[in-house]
């Protein structure tokens, strides 16, 4: 329509003496434009409020998020926090809010220590709920069980229950007698875990598959110890996003907290592609 009016205003003014004309014109051509910017208006109002109501909805979900993860680090256990014969240093860091990866370090009814981190498949919702139920798990069967054997039973039940198709659990699990002289383990598609044991640092090295809904039976496994020191757990996020080498040479200087602090430090300034967690078990 004002492509017509210019037009018209454009004749008008090129025809000589017909001032009124082109007058009339410019006075539409006015009266279109002042029209055409209340509706720019009306638009430009409607898509704020659009914008606050998404950004209140972004909040609100972000809010729900953060309530989430507080909620899932409850589920969280260190029975050795406190205690004085032992040295921890836990790094626990999630790639959006809420994390894949669980964790605990329990006191075992017999006097030992059950250790073990859990990596879930994917994401975001969906794996923190899976680590989420599996730590809440956990937290009450190291009340019923002596020994690892039955706790990976009562695990598979829940693997089969609670995993989807398709779905996978990495994990590492570390159960020791009373005197530290024995470890049993059971290792599912995680990274090498470590242990320094005098002055040797032992790896292990996956000996089942992950975990499936149609999980066959696990292969445990124990071994003696001489002199243990410290147990290193730690989920692929720490070597697979750049943050750290996975070399056995470089994992082995995590036994230092001075380095897993440094590398925490490096984590929280980056932009993770994964959800990261170390754990530093040292008896004193």
């Amino acid at each position: 329509m004002e492509e017509t009016l210019i037009n018209e205003a454009q004749a008008a003014i090129e025809q000589e003496g017909d001032i009124e004309k082109v007058k009339s014109v410019l006075s539409k051509i006015t009266k279109a434009y002042s029209k055409n910017t209340k509706r720019l208006d009306k638009i430009i109002h409607l898509s704020d409020r659009q914008q606050d109501t998404l950004q209140k909805l972004n909040e609100q979900a972000k809010n729900e998020q953060e309530m989430a993860h507080r909620k899932q680090k409850a589920m969280i256990a260190n029975d050795f926090e406190d205690d004085e014969n032992f040295d921890i240093k836990i790094v626990y860091l999630a790639a959006d809010i809420l994390s894949g990866d669980a964790y605990s370090l329990h006191k075992t009814r017999c006097g030992g220590a059950f250790v073990y981190l859990i990596d879930a498949m994917g994401h975001g919702l969906l794996p923190s709920l899976t680590s989420f139920a599996l730590a809440s798990f956990v937290k009450q069967a190291i009340l019923q069980v002596d020994n690892l054997g039955q706790m990976l039973s009562r695990l598979s039940y829940l693997f089969e229950t609670m995993l989807s198709d398709g779905e996978q659990l990495s994990g590492a699990f570390f159960w020791f007698s009373p005197d530290f002289k024995e470890v049993s383990y059971a290792m599912a598609g995680m990274y090498p875990a470590a242990i320094l044991d005098g002055e040797s640092v032992l790896q292990f090295r996956s000996n089942n598959p992950p975990a499936m809904n149609f999980m066959p039976n696990w292969n445990p496994q124990t071994i003696e110890l001489g002199d243990f020191k410290k147990l290193l757990l730690y989920s692929d996020g720490l070597v697979e996003g750049g943050v750290y080498s996975s070399e056995c040479d470089e994992i082995s200087k995590l036994f230092d907290k001075d380095t897993i602090a440094s590398v925490e430090e490096k984590a929280k300034n980056a932009t993770l592609d994964d959800d990261l967690t170390v754990i530093h078990f040292a008896k004193i």
